[in-house]
């Protein structure tokens, strides 16, 4: 389950880079996407013991559409040449 949240001012003012982010620094009200162990440190289940997000919302997975395909049945060739019989003269 993913998670999105908002970076607090506590980044800037630790000089705290984020691994989510590749090392940088979020600015405060920046929002990025988390999973639930990582949203669990970030809400204070840290060495620093404070928060360093706030919860903005649970992002809801997309159904992915399952396309139905044809594999059982072969493809039929639509383009075939009619051979005709010419009459033979005598």
């Amino acid at each position: 389950m993913r998670f999105k949240v908002e970076a607090l001012p506590i980044w800037k003012e630790r000089n705290i880079t984020c691994a989510d982010l590749n090392n940088k620094i979020p600015k405060a009200g920046e929002q990025w996407e988390v999973d639930k162990e990582r949203l669990d440190v970030l809400l204070g289940d840290n060495p620093f013991n404070q928060p360093f997000v706030k919860l903005v919302e649970e992002v809801k997975p997309v159904k992915e559409v399952k396309k139905e395909t044809n594999k059982d049945k072969p493809i039929k060739k639509t383009a075939e040449k009619k051979q005709t019989k010419k009459a033979e003269k005598k």
